[in-house]
């Protein structure tokens, strides 16, 4: 949850770049006898590295947030499909989010791409989950 208090000049501004980032606008409304407007949204975990960063130099400053953890939700998508390939500076695809994530995990880990399930389980285990 980021509530981010802004000039009105910059709303427009705010809202691309919650775009950009898979952001949601809850709420967005002006303080009484002020130039100034309060936004509510919500912001994935995973897109909100160097949101402030971004939003006080696209504001020059003039905007000030103020995140908050709201509430989890599993992420779409199967993080074991190795048919999917994460492009270095695109955002994921819904599809594709799962995957994408668990492979800049891992880089970022400097762990191996390559997960292996057979590595955490019995073969007898292995076996009963391949035949599901």
């Amino acid at each position: 949850n980021v509530n981010i208090l802004a000039p009105g000049e910059c709303v427009e501004v705010i809202y691309g770049l919650l775009a950009r980032r898979r952001g949601h606008i809850l709420a967005d409304t002006p303080l009484a006898g002020t130039p100034l407007y309060s936004l509510q949204a919500l912001l994935p975990l995973l897109d909100s590295p160097g949101f402030e960063v971004d939003l006080r130099s696209m504001t020059a400053g003039a905007a000030m947030p103020h995140s908050t953890f709201s509430h989890w939700q599993a992420i779409p998508g199967d993080p074991l499909d190795v048919s999917i390939r994460a492009a270095l500076l695109e955002p994921a695809t819904p599809p594709a989010l799962a995957r994408d994530c668990l492979l800049k995990m891992r880089r970022r880990r400097g762990i191996g791409e390559d997960v292996k399930l057979d590595k955490y389980f019995d073969p007898e285990i292995m076996d009963l989950l391949m035949k599901q």
